[in-house]
């Protein structure tokens, strides 16, 4: 009998991998962290609890590689890596875009989080440090535009950028729910809207 390939077992491992870190959020949203256990995360996913020992050791390391690995972070970077050729208005919509079609790809995850910062310490701390991680990036952007004319000078960026991404977060908290067509709606309308609200306040005047 033919063994199988090596890279067919570690595409299998990665699947699987995968499989539990979906089901790990489903778990830790329905159940919050602490009410949780390793059993019914495997259960979920369909393996035994010592499978599911292969791949993560604790609750703990799950729940952080489930935010490491469904983290908005490289397309954050992605994003704001562009030429200062590109209007910011464009950036800007993009951003938002993106950061409300990853919410919403990774709902269980997001309302996961969402929902143990209100009962965790811990893990707020965690999720926080993180949120405020990609905050500074923003900001670092707004103020290189800023610097470019793009911005008015008497703005605060840091209010600028948490008022951008926190309403973003809140649309996903209270639209998260509807089909992914009339999502694809709300988000077109709500990132042109607020956007375009958002520039009227903070561009130079003409």
């Amino acid at each position: 009998m033919t063994a199988e390939p090596t890279g067919a077992r570690r595409q299998q491992a990665e699947e699987r991998r995968a499989q539990i870190l979906d089901a790990a959020c489903r778990v830790f949203s329905e159940k919050g962290f602490a009410g949780a256990s390793m059993r019914d995360i495997a259960r979920a996913v369909g393996v035994t609890e010592g499978l599911l020992y292969h791949y993560f050791d604790s609750k703990e390391q799950l729940i952080h590689a489930t935010w490491k690995e469904r983290s908005w972070r490289d397309s954050l970077e992605r994003i704001l890596s562009v030429g200062d050729e590109v209007p910011l208005s464009v950036v800007l919509k993009e951003m938002a875009s993106d950061f409300l079609h990853t919410l919403y790809k990774n709902g269980d995850m997001a309302r996961m989080c969402a929902a143990e910062m209100q009962r965790n310490e811990e893990l707020a701390t965690h999720f926080l440090d993180k949120i405020q991680d990609n905050q500074k990036l923003i900001v670092e952007f707004f103020r290189k535009r800023q610097s470019l004319g793009e911005i008015k000078p008497t703005v605060d960026v840091e209010m600028a950028a948490g008022l951008l991404m926190g309403f973003s977060y809140s649309v996903f908290l209270l639209f998260n729910r509807v089909n992914r067509q009339n999502w694809e709606t709300l988000v077109a309308d709500y990132v042109n809207r607020s956007v375009d609200l958002l520039l009227q306040g903070i561009s130079p005047e003409d």
